[in-house]
């Protein structure tokens, strides 16, 4: 009898080790899978964000244009960015130029449909010495709101 009592208390004390050892794997399998999937979503979801953004690069696609005449007096441009100034509603195209010479000129910017219809400008003088870069902000007046596909062309007032 105390046999039998002593072998059902260590077939109890193994199915508690076997059930403990079950579940622990089972806990760890389940976390491994959870964080997996959680990556997964990640992943997904960090990829859908970046294809939206493209998405709207790509239908907002502004492009930047200098005249021959104001390439030729040695001013370049690399970067440009819109900025909406949320104070007011002014829109303001930044412009990064280098320039290759000394310069002093009026210049107009004018923005320009995908079909390049004019809808508004702007005339502001810059002055720089060879050498010299920097931004210039060209604010643009309240009415002017740039479309998707804009052109923004750079060139000497007349």
């Amino acid at each position: 009898m105390i046999k039998l009592i002593h072998s059902s208390k260590i077939a109890i004390l193994l199915s508690f080790i076997v059930v403990t050892t079950s579940c622990n794997r089972i806990a760890e399998t389940g976390k491994k899978v959870i964080n997996k999937t959680g990556e997964t979503v990640g992943k997904g979801v960090s990829e859908f964000a970046q294809g939206v953004e493209e998405g709207v690069s790509k239908s907002y696609e502004f492009k930047l244009e200098i005249s021959e005449d104001v390439s030729k007096l040695g001013l370049r441009t690399s970067k440009f960015k819109i900025n909406k100034n949320s104070t007011d509603s002014n829109k303001t195209l930044s412009v990064y130029c280098m320039f290759m010479a000394d310069f002093k000129q009026n210049l107009v910017i004018k923005v320009m449909d995908k079909n390049r219809n004019e809808y508004g400008r702007v005339n502001q003088t810059i002055e720089k010495l060879n050498g010299e870069a920097q931004f210039f902000d060209f604010t643009f007046e309240e009415n002017v709101d740039f479309e998707e596909k804009s052109i923004f062309v750079i060139d000497l007032a007349k």
